[in-house]
């Protein structure tokens, strides 16, 4: 029973000097490392994640020039919109096409 406890211990350990290296990682802030401790945490991110967001236009979109850029959580991404948008409307995000976010003027 105490080679057990010497072996829980041992794994306490080494655990926390895992959290450590992922806390420094953040504070380093290096995208590789950075990336690395999102995928360590299970934190999902990127286009997929903000279907249904709300964001704001950052010019005028119609059926004839579609293509423009929305400002989300102060992250501004390319986007295509769904039927005309003005310029700073509020947007809703309702899915993605390739690299750009299709959005809807917001009700």
């Amino acid at each position: 029973m105490e080679i057990v406890g010497y072996i829980l211990a041992v794994l306490a350990l080494v655990e926390f000097f895992h959290i450590g290296y992922l806390v420094s990682a953040i504070r380093k802030n290096s995208k590789c490392q950075t990336a690395m401790l999102r995928i360590a945490l299970g934190i999902i991110s990127g286009k997929e994640t903000i279907v249904g967001n709300l964001g704001t236009a950052q010019c005028y979109m119609d059926k004839a020039n579609p293509f423009g850029s929305v400002r989300i959580d102060g992250e501004t991404w390319d986007c295509r919109a769904a039927g005309q948008v003005n310029n700073m409307a509020k947007v809703r995000v309702i899915g993605f096409a390739g690299p750009n976010l299709i959005v809807e003027k917001a009700a």
